[in-house]
């Protein structure tokens, strides 16, 4: 099998992909936790806090709960703003692995490399490090994306 696609990423999906990353490690969890317990001890110890000590536990409870995912979608608008993200990515995939192209620049990872995959309903991400991933969207492989995360599927078992 192979396939060849252009990656379409807008502000929304980068922003997204931000989400999934910060989220599902030990310090987005951690910051969750830590604005939860805020609104918790604050409602659940009301008539013990004074309004300063109040306002402290809601401006925790803010940071980690509001700021946190508004500014990861902001970098997520950020970055979707530079220049080189402007230029299109052209993916192909095969039976070897995966080759991003964009311009002149060209990356190429065999599927022993990867590291994980992480199949959500409308993106996958590919990761071929700690920190980067190639995001596929539904819509820049049309009709055959779920024939795409099946095959992805396959190869990260062998």
């Amino acid at each position: 099998m192979s396939m060849d696609f252009e990656l379409k990423l807008d502000a929304k999906t980068m922003g997204r992909f931000l989400l999934h990353y910060n989220y599902t490690k030990m310090t987005g969890l951690f910051g969750i936790l830590l604005g939860l317990a805020s609104l918790v001890a604050v409602f659940a110890r009301w008539d013990l806090w004074n309004a300063n000590q109040r306002v402290v536990w809601f401006v925790i409870a803010f940071l980690f709960l509001v700021m946190q995912p508004l500014t990861l979608m902001n970098k997520g608008k950020r970055q979707m703003s530079q220049e080189a993200m402007k230029e299109p990515l052209f993916c192909h995939i095969d039976e070897e692995g995966m080759t991003v192209t964009q311009g002149e620049a060209s990356s190429e990872c065999k599927w022993e490399n990867v590291r994980k995959i992480v199949y959500r309903k409308r993106e996958i991400y590919i990761f071929t490090s700690a920190i980067y991933a190639t995001i596929i969207t539904e819509e820049s492989c049309g009709d055959r994306f779920a024939e795409l995360a099946a095959f992805l599927k396959e190869k990260k078992k062998k």
